[in-house]
């Protein structure tokens, strides 16, 4: 018989002092609560758009508890910026004051946290030199994505190398992964794949900025969430992850450029664009 017991589907196997963390389907828990804090900014988004889609944000009740036993600072942080962010695009000065109270927040609870996620031997920094060694060991795993991409500036060492070629460069920690996408980016596809990848983002960012209320309302704060995500793990390695704010840009872009022609019965003199709801038009063409 397995001794498998039903939570071993949501939380992840404890350590010698850790405890478990929510990971749900995802094989870390960063992964995890990075989708839950879209997931949440996404509902918060399109509640702000009023009607019936308000009902959305009693889904991050839910979601809210489920991000908090993950236990992770980065998901957090990625949330907060989305939140803020959508705050901001409703009210300038609210926007302002949401951002002062969530760095205090952040800086109060960030220590409980850590304190609470590695159990109760849990020594608060600095006295923990565990824990200072592991962030030491992420930190230059960041770090020695300069070294690597001096090896090749202009092109790169190449899509999913980077694990490999930064192993020479990390001695305290068995972490090899950049922990930020921007770096990998920067390492494995070099200085041309920064400048194509940097003018994609631009572009669709644009547009959707300018694509109308309803679109700056829903695309931007996933989108800033999902940009400060990249500052503290790889979202574009996992499509579970990143899957929910490319069907979101999908929509909002749609919504943004979408127009249809007027019916042939109503009179006319020549071609006229008819506008049609936002919402309605990135609804069917997620339908399709």
């Amino acid at each position: 018989m397995s001794s498998l017991r039903p939570s071993s589907a949501i939380f992840d196997p404890p350590g010698a002092v850790e405890i478990s963390r929510a990971n749900g389907p995802f094989f870390n828990p960063n992964y995890f609560a990075i989708f839950l804090g879209l997931a949440m900014v996404i509902a918060l988004s399109l509640a702000a758009t009023g009607g019936r889609m308000s009902l959305l944000a009693l889904a991050c009740i839910p979601i809210g508890a489920a991000l908090v036993l993950t236990f992770s600072r980065g998901a957090l942080l990625a949330t907060g910026v989305g939140v803020v962010v959508l705050v901001w695009s409703r009210s300038r000065v609210a926007g302002v004051l949401l951002a002062g109270i969530a760095i205090v927040v952040l800086v109060a609870v960030i220590p409980s946290i850590l304190a609470v996620r590695e159990g109760p031997s849990f020594v608060p920094p600095p006295s923990d030199l565990r824990d200072e060694i592991s962030d030491l060991g992420r930190f230059e795993a960041m770090l020695s994505a300069f070294p690597v991409w001096s090896m090749d500036p202009l092109f790169g060492i190449g899509l999913g190398q980077y694990g490999a070629e930064s192993a020479w460069f990390v001695r305290s920690s068995p972490a090899t992964s950049s922990h930020n996408e921007y770096l990998s980016i920067l390492a494995e596809q070099g200085l041309l794949g920064v400048a194509v990848f940097g003018t994609l983002a631009g572009l669709v960012t644009l547009r959707i900025g300018r694509g109308g209320r309803w679109s700056r309302a829903v695309g931007l704060a996933p989108l800033a969430a999902f940009a400060a995500g990249w500052m503290m793990i790889e979202p574009l390695a996992s499509l579970q992850t990143s899957g929910l704010v490319w069907l979101v840009v999908g929509a909002v872009g749609g919504a943004a450029t979408m127009s249809v022609r007027a019916p042939a019965a109503v009179p006319q003199r020549g071609a006229q664009e008819v506008p049609r709801s936002r919402p309605a038009i990135a609804v069917r063409a997620l339908a399709r």
